[in-house]
């Protein structure tokens, strides 16, 4: 007598109301339907294997045969183990339907394979007793219309790498990165990840949600046509950030939205495009020493759109810049400009450069929070200079607070100068100025 799943149907009805209760998720898109009965199998073999091989799945039906793996109309559910690693390998295409990957470290090496998992909904890190670390290698993933989320519910913990140059994944569906749990998806080593035009990628989508998308490595590549961070399609979520570096490159196709509560750090070497007729709503914070641009999808002249942050900056003011290529800024009182200052003053760069020149920077009160490097070395006066920009209005200047190890020795200023030599001669430039405290 084959073995069944306590509690399978009353999991299928709380994925049903998971379905309802996330129609402002779906909001773009059609919401799920309940799928039909079907086929659940589930992972039995510790020590990994062929995914084709019937003997390493468990089935709860007595309508299939248990030598057959997982069907078009099937249900999988795969736990790894925490200790050891979960290795499954594709010998050709596979297609099921709805896909759950609970937790342990987990494998699946397609082999230059598609597994298409497209018939249903995928749930990556589900539950808050276990911790999901699956990596895809070899081959390509295609999901959707149904949703995929990493860090399904509340307090539990997903992580999900896509690595490597043959490594591929298709979105036609909401794909969230913490949905009401925790979920990190890293894309490394020249992987792509794609998305339909429609099929929006979202970070940290509800509220006590934390999400991260990291890029890493030449060639590694997120492309979509709708990228919310820090929220959902509607309003803001949780805790959510994007990192971009070394040569890796962002690419938002419709819509680009960062929430208050979301952060895009895009370090050196990094890149992100955004196409000149996507939407932009920028109201988190941005950082780092890379690129953010917009682009023309006809190859023409681009016109500025600008950035009103409520959250503001995250500056490094040693080495490259942050650069806004297209963009106008704008910070509004509650922003805060993070910058750590670096040691020695000759070691000065960094901050926000926004070009070409014709574009402006507004700053409306806010804060500067200041940093100091642990035994630096200073004088009453050394300038840093924050953002450079071809005109910069400030209508009041931000109020300088110090941290570190040397905060109660030094204050400071925020005023705008003009350049008067060098490469940026002719812009204006927010400049910190520091200042002994009696």
């Amino acid at each position: 007598m084959r073995k069944r799943f306590p509690g399978l149907h009353a999991w299928s009805l709380a994925l049903c109301l998971f379905a309802a209760d996330a129609g402002s998720l779906l909001a773009e898109d059609a919401a799920p339907e309940k799928p039909p009965e079907a086929p659940a199998y589930r992972w039995i073999t510790k020590g990994g294997g062929s995914w084709h091989e019937g003997k390493n799945w468990s089935i709860a039906s007595d309508t299939f045969p248990a030598s057959t793996p997982p069907g078009v109309k099937s249900t999988f559910t795969i736990i790894g183990d925490k200790d050891s690693l979960t290795p499954i390998t594709l010998a050709q295409d596979a297609q099921t339907g709805t896909g759950e990957i609970h937790g342990g470290r987990v494998l699946l090496d397609l082999k230059g394979h598609t597994l298409s998992m497209t018939n249903g909904y995928v749930l990556l890190g589900v539950h808050r007793e276990y911790v999901l670390n699956v990596e895809f290698i070899g081959g390509r993933v295609v999901t959707g219309p149904g949703f995929v989320n990493i860090g399904h519910w509340a307090g539990s913990h997903g992580e999900v790498t896509l690595r490597g140059k043959e490594a591929r994944w298709s979105s036609a569906g909401v794909f969230t990165a913490g949905s009401y749990g925790n979920g990190v998806l890293r894309i490394a080593e020249g992987a792509v990840f794609t998305a339909q035009k429609t099929a929006p990628l979202a970070v940290a989508y509800y509220m006590g949600a934390t999400g991260r998308v990291e890029l890493r490595g030449e060639g590694s590549l997120l492309d979509v046509g709708r990228l919310f961070v820090g929220g959902g399609t509607e309003k803001a979520g949780g805790e959510g950030s994007i990192i971009i570096a070394d040569k890796a490159v962002a690419s938002v196709s419709d819509r680009w939205v960062v929430w208050p509560s979301g952060a895009v750090m895009v370090e050196e070497g990094g890149r992100v495009d955004i196409s000149d007729a996507a939407a932009v709503e920028v109201r988190g914070r941005l950082g780092g020493s890379g690129l953010i641009q917009r682009v023309s999808g006809k190859g023409g002249a681009v016109a500025a759109v600008a950035i009103r942050s409520e959250s503001g900056l995250q500056l490094k003011l040693e080495g490259t810049p942050l650069r806004l290529l297209h963009f106008d800024y704008e910070q509004t009182p509650t922003a805060v400009i993070r910058v750590a200052l670096p040691q020695f003053k000759s070691r000065t760069g960094g901050g926000l450069v926004v070009e070409p020149v014709e574009h402006t920077v507004k700053i409306d009160g806010g804060t500067v929070e200041v940093t100091f490097a642990e035994k630096g070395r200073y004088s009453s006066g050394d300038t840093f200079d924050l953002i450079t920009a071809g005109r910069i209005e400030m209508a009041n200047a931000p109020k300088v607070v110090t941290t570190g190890a040397m905060a109660k020795r030094w204050g400071g200023k925020v005023v705008v100068a003009k350049i008067t030599a060098g490469p940026m001669a002719g812009r204006e430039v927010l400049r910190l100025v520091l200042g002994g405290k009696r």
